[in-house]
């Protein structure tokens, strides 16, 4: 039996959430880090009109000629391209350095599933093949 998937749901119209991105001590791969868990990408539940506030702090070292660079992409949402929300291309933090994303999701968002994985150019196939994923459910399908 697989151990329950945590969850953060939001409180007040907002779903908190901070992640430390670390390179993990066995395998030598990154990983996500949520509090004290190392792998652990809690599932995001929210209602249309309400906002993700997700903090990524990146506490890896380049190694092995990467630069470790990590952002967030939040996958099928249809929420702002615009920083602090879904900006991939120029929102990076290196090495010790922390993002804040603020994403709105809109008030007729269609619910479902959808997902989080870092999205850094040149390295979001060695995070996300490496377990750097989450769900996050937008509410509402009976």
């Amino acid at each position: 039996m697989f151990p329950a998937i945590p969850e953060v749901r939001a409180v007040h119209g907002v779903a908190h959430l901070a992640l430390d991105v670390v390179v993990d001590p066995v395998t030598g791969y990154p990983a996500f880090e949520w509090g004290t868990q190392l792998g652990v990408a809690p599932t995001i539940r929210v209602r249309p009109g309400e906002t993700i506030a997700l903090t990524v702090h990146n506490a890896m070292k380049p190694f092995a000629g990467r630069p470790d660079n990590v952002n967030v992409h939040f996958h099928g949402l249809t929420v702002s391209p615009h920083p602090p929300a879904d900006e991939t291309i120029m929102t990076l933090a290196h090495p010790g350095e922390t993002l804040h994303y603020r994403v709105a999701i809109p008030r007729g968002h269609a619910p479902g599933l959808y997902w989080y994985h870092p999205h850094s150019h040149g390295e979001s196939f060695y995070e996300v093949t490496n377990g750097m994923s989450g769900a996050i459910v937008v509410e509402g399908i009976e």
